[in-house]
């Protein structure tokens, strides 16, 4: 299998990335505090939860620490 892309929102510290991946190796590469962990672990749980589905028909739920929350203030 050869993952092409990956979009991720609002997933960790990513409030919206999207990356190309290419045959053979990608690097990546950042200071820290970048999302470089955080477009690892998203990664994984895509591809986690399409292993689960292909074994038990079920898949990974996030938790509430996964998802990334910015408070907004409505009306004035």
């Amino acid at each position: 299998m050869h993952v092409k892309k990956i979009h991720i929102i609002n997933y960790r510290g990513i409030e919206d990335l999207t990356v190309d991946f290419h045959k053979g190796v990608n690097l990546i590469i950042g200071n820290n505090g970048t999302g470089k962990s955080s477009l690892l672990s998203g990664l994984g749980l895509v591809l986690e939860s399409l292993l689960w589905g292909m074994i038990e028909g079920k898949s990974r739920q996030l938790t509430r620490d996964e998802v990334r929350t910015v408070p907004t203030l409505v009306g004035s």
